[in-house]
């Protein structure tokens, strides 16, 4: 019988299968670049939370070989590419991409993954269809995920939609019947800036009773969690 990995190994291989440096899970835990280090060679152990955000950002072996970030990060590399240069040639912010390898961004747009697919070559079939699966919500839609900031990332449908802060906190839900111009209009606003509005994520519902009725729904649950509340104008 083989040797059982020890938990720092497990940390490294999965942080390896999922394309990050060391620095950048650290980013993503909001931990240092040396805790990972002392995790990965078990001079040190991580807290329960800190096991769930690995839990949540490295899954599991075979899932991080099947996921969009998974790819991502790796294809990137192979490239010789840095964030910076992957942004040049994309038209994403790196903000938007360093979320995407990370994994905070799962579902992003059909135009966004076939940006990404134009620098780095196709991503893997498992990984697509996984990300489509993941998106589903029974008897309602797909959730989409967007970059608020980028005009070119923005859905033109109907439906309903919710920006997140820096901390993927909900900050604003609302519905509209053109999203677009609904984006344009609140990117006007002075508290449209980030690290206030950092992502969105939409569902395309096209009756605008059904658009109504979750808005408040969504509203009357999170309450207090909604910074910001405007009047909607469909």
């Amino acid at each position: 019988m083989g040797k059982q990995e020890s938990v720092g190994a497990v940390i490294k291989r999965r942080r390896v299968a999922r394309g990050l440096s060391q620095g950048e899970l650290a980013e993503a835990l909001g931990v240092s670049r040396s805790a990972v280090s002392h995790w990965e060679t078990d001079r040190e152990a991580p807290t329960d939370d800190e096991r769930a955000g690995l839990e949540q950002i490295l899954g599991g072996a075979k899932e991080s070989q099947e996921s969009l970030a998974a790819w991502l990060g790796q294809a990137r590399r192979a490239k010789g590419l840095s964030l910076e240069q992957l942004a040049e040639k994309t038209g994403l912010t790196t903000e938007r991409l360093h979320a995407l390898e990370v994994g905070r961004v799962t579902s992003p747009r059909k135009a966004t993954l076939s940006r990404l697919s134009k620098a780095l070559g196709k991503a893997p079939k498992k990984a697509v269809h996984k990300m489509k699966h993941d998106a589903k919500v029974p008897g309602v839609g797909a959730v989409v995920e967007f970059d608020p900031h980028d005009a070119h990332d923005r859905p033109k449908g109907a439906g309903l939609y919710v920006l997140l802060d820096n901390n993927g906190r909900p900050i604003h839900v609302g519905h509209a019947k053109k999203l677009k111009k609904r984006l344009e209009t609140l990117a006007t606003e002075r508290w449209f800036t980030r690290p206030m509005v950092d992502a969105g994520a939409f569902v395309q519902i096209a009756s605008a009773n059904e658009r109504e009725r979750l808005s408040s729904l969504m509203l009357k649950l999170l309450k207090t969690s909604i910074v910001v509340r405007t009047r909607e104008q469909e």
